[in-house]
């Protein structure tokens, strides 16, 4: 069973405040199609920054959220990206033979859950075929130990200046004062629109 409430409702709604009305986050997003033509709006950043998205990652409390994982799938290791029309996934054929054996866990999620597991651990959502809303907050965090050799289109290591948790309730910043290093998808060479088999997606991707 995942924490429940690990977000309040009035925090809940001050983030979906912040992302109805962040010049930036308008500025920057951008859209990625799957291979099925439906279309996701992304906005990435490569540092947190003070606004209200920027603190709710740096508070000690926040973790991804997912709603359905293969079970013991991040004993197979990390498992190499590629991409699904112009999203990035891991290989569906790894994805196709990891889920003979790993069994799908469906974890029931409500506004404010939270699910913490395995950086390795495969996971995905199906698609939001209803007519609400849902977005996805990634707060992605690397070790220091990990800064890259060479100079890399990522950031080097910087440190994360931890907050309350209170303070996502007192932030009201909803642009940050700080430079976030949006991702400009134009530049993006994490991208690359590599070939994949279209009959091998059916069995989802992380």
């Amino acid at each position: 069973m995942p924490p429940r409430k690990l977000l309040s409702s009035e925090e809940i709604a001050h983030l979906n405040h912040a992302i109805d009305e962040s010049a930036e986050l308008k500025r920057h997003a951008f859209g990625r199609t799957d291979d099925q033509g439906r279309k996701s709006e992304i906005c990435v950043w490569n540092h947190p920054g003070d606004d209200v998205l920027g603190t709710v990652s740096r508070t000690r409390k926040v973790a991804l959220t997912a709603q359905q994982v293969l079970r013991g799938s991040h004993r197979a290791g990390r498992i190499v990206h590629t991409t699904v029309g112009e999203q990035a996934a891991a290989d569906p054929a790894r994805v196709r033979h990891l889920s003979r054996v790993c069994p799908r866990d469906l974890v029931q999620m409500r506004a404010g859950d939270a699910l913490f597991f395995h950086c390795n651990l495969l996971h995905c959502s199906a698609n939001n075929d209803s007519d609400r809303r849902r977005f996805a907050l990634i707060a992605a965090f690397n070790q220091r130990a990990n800064d890259p050799l060479w100079e890399h289109h990522h950031p080097r290591y910087t440190r994360l200046e931890m907050v309350p948790n209170d303070a996502l309730l007192k932030c009201t910043r909803l642009n940050s004062s700080s430079d976030k290093w949006f991702v400009d998808p134009d530049a993006d060479t994490s991208y690359a629109n590599n070939e994949t088999d279209s009959t091998a997606t059916a069995d989802g991707a992380a």
